[in-house]
């Protein structure tokens, strides 16, 4: 199985939040359903949902090539807040970015506190390096003197739709 069964239950968050956005015109009777019978056996890739999301919110159009999964250079990517370092630290990994050509549009889930945090990373601040970490307190509380923090923006729609930012 693509999906961990471990994975499910962080990506039923992500579904939870994306799926009326990628499928407004499916109703809740329908979404239940779906999730039911897709989601939870890991039929779901929830990062091409998220693609389809900032779509459907009115963000760039998809164009999924190397380095980039929209029109205007931009790549999706979702991450799960993790403890690391034999527990002495806890961070969102955003990995696999070297071949990345723009901004990148990151949806975050923190499992201690259950929110989500949204950023605008222009290519500028990372196309250095092969991945980053956005780091937390251990109880959950985002550390925002930290530099990417610099980066996030307020709702899903704001990342899905933000262009051009430095």
């Amino acid at each position: 199985m693509a999906t961990l069964d471990c994975r499910i239950e962080d990506d039923s968050k992500f579904f939870e939040v994306l799926f009326s956005k990628a499928h407004p015109e499916m109703t809740e009777e329908l979404s239940k359903v779906i999730y039911e019978n897709m989601m939870l056996t890991g039929e779901i890739q929830i990062e091409t949902l998220l693609e389809n999301a900032i779509e459907g919110v009115g963000g760039p159009k998809k164009n999924s090539k190397v380095g980039m999964d929209f029109e205007d250079k931009s790549d999706a990517k979702k991450s799960c807040v993790r403890t690391r370092a034999q527990g002495t630290a806890y961070s969102g990994p955003v990995t696999s970015i070297a071949s990345k050509v723009g901004d990148l549009r990151v949806m975050m889930y923190e499992r201690k506190q259950d929110n989500f945090y949204y950023f605008i990373i222009p290519w500028k601040a990372y196309f250095d390096k092969t991945w980053i970490e956005i780091p937390f307190n251990l109880s959950g509380v985002p550390k925002r003197k930290n530099h990417w923090w610099n980066h996030e923006v307020n709702t899903f729609e704001e990342m899905a739709t933000t262009t051009g930012r430095e």
